[in-house]
């Protein structure tokens, strides 16, 4: 629910980002948002090669923002430490730093890119979890396009109904193989960021952050 930006700055940005105009680099590109929040803003889009597909746009100037407040996060916690002795042994000043190191990843699309492959690479075909296919040629550092998924977060589900424990079972099977067998996993699977299809697959979306 973050507020929209303007058609014309996501236009910018994605043409900046990769280098051509929109029209050359999309059959068609929807001018309404697809979602908001407050790193980027997706849209739903589709390929020269006719794929469906959503495109994320990070926020111009959002960069710049982050660092600034968290300097003042820094700053804050070092005057904690320095002024109540017991706050050295939480270690603020470390909670903030590595708060830094996931938020800055973040801001990096390449790197989101790269987690998709990899999770996808580690997924089991023989359940329903899957993650979005990235496009590395409609991505960039500040832009990243991906396969479009038919789904609605899990919010939406029933509780307790049949498909509410199915989806529940997908996604509780997958954080188990994630963190156990993979050695990778989803670092930020709230609600929104877990979509389900009609047939019961899972999406997972937003893999920024990986664990």
């Amino acid at each position: 629910d973050a507020p929209r930006l303007p058609f014309e700055a996501i236009r910018e940005q994605v043409q900046a980002s990769l280098g051509g105009t929109l029209e050359e680099l999309f059959a068609s590109f929807e001018t309404e948002p697809l979602g908001t929040a407050s790193i980027a803003q997706t849209h739903r889009a589709r390929t020269r090669d006719g794929d469906e597909v959503v495109v994320k746009v990070q926020r111009p100037g959002v960069e710049a923002t982050m660092r600034s407040d968290l300097n003042l996060l820094h700053l804050a916690a070092q005057i904690l430490e320095a002024s109540i002795e017991e706050m050295q042994f939480f270690g603020v000043v470390s909670i903030v730093e590595e708060f830094e190191k996931g938020l800055l990843g973040e801001l990096d699309f390449n790197q989101e890119l790269s987690n998709l492959l990899e999770v996808q690479r580690n997924l089991d075909p023989e359940r329903k979890v899957v993650v979005p296919r990235p496009h590395p040629e409609l991505s960039a550092r500040t832009v990243l396009t991906m396969q479009f998924f038919a789904g609605r977060p899990i919010r939406k589900l029933t509780p307790k109904s049949a498909e509410a424990q199915a989806v529940v079972n997908e996604i509780v099977h997958s954080a188990l193989k994630q963190v156990f067998v993979d050695g990778v996993f989803h670092g930020d699977p709230h609600a929104g960021n877990l979509l389900y299809g009609e047939d019961g697959t899972v999406c997972m979306i937003d893999l920024g952050m990986v664990g």
